[in-house]
């Protein structure tokens, strides 16, 4: 990693088409002061195939008070996971994987899952593009930016304010609102209103 925050286990560079296959990949038990934060920083074509990522021994990403660890982190490049399970560590906030577009870095990162991949921890999205073509996933997704993709088989609920639509992840669009409760269509919040309460629109809507 950067010059006083060595916190990776493998950092693998652009402009490189990366393989890693049949085996697995881990980090020793923690020594304090010798903590791994990430398994695999990534910024190139990298392909992961019939691997266990295992980061059950990182510690939490305590620089810059970020509070939380990642197995494989996506800054840029194509990146497959293919039949490859990745487990998150216990503790806080664990990701098992991201796809992160920031201005400090050149590129849009692509994260494709398929096959009989096992996804143990945290999704997030905070830009880029992210394809779930197959795999069982036991964490949650996390949304800020980008496009995100799912095969209709796939199980992963859609993060608050958002839902799937036709596999595309969508934002909820809200038009009526009772208390801190809000609904997609009137007819929706008339049918829940108790007598008395207040329904407060929140944009065009037809219906009752």
């Amino acid at each position: 990693g950067s010059a006083g925050t060595t916190t990776l286990g493998l950092q693998i560079l652009k402009n490189n088409e990366v393989t890693i296959k049949n085996g697995t990949l881990t980090s020793t038990e923690t020594v304090e002061g010798k903590q791994g934060k990430v398994l695999i920083q990534n910024y190139a074509d990298l392909t992961v195939t019939g691997m266990t990522l295992d980061g059950t021994n990182l510690d939490r990403y305590t620089i810059k008070d970020y509070n939380y660890s990642y197995v494989l982190s996506n800054n840029s490049g194509a990146v497959a996971i293919v039949d490859t399970t990745i487990n998150a560590n216990n503790g806080g906030d664990a990701y098992a994987f991201d796809s992160c577009d920031s201005s400090d870095y050149a590129g849009v990162p692509t994260v494709t899952v398929s096959g009989n991949s096992v996804i143990n921890g945290i999704v997030e999205v905070t830009g880029g593009n992210l394809d779930l073509q197959a795999g069982t996933f036991t964490g949650a997704l996390t949304y800020e930016s980008g496009a995100v993709t799912k095969a209709e088989a796939v199980e992963l609920a859609a993060p608050a304010d958002y839902k799937w639509v036709d596999g595309k992840l969508t934002a909820i669009v809200y038009v009526a609102q009772i208390g801190e409760t809000k609904y997609e269509t009137l007819a929706e919040a008339v049918a829940a209103a108790e007598a008395g309460a207040t329904v407060t629109l929140l944009g065009d809507a037809t219906g009752a």
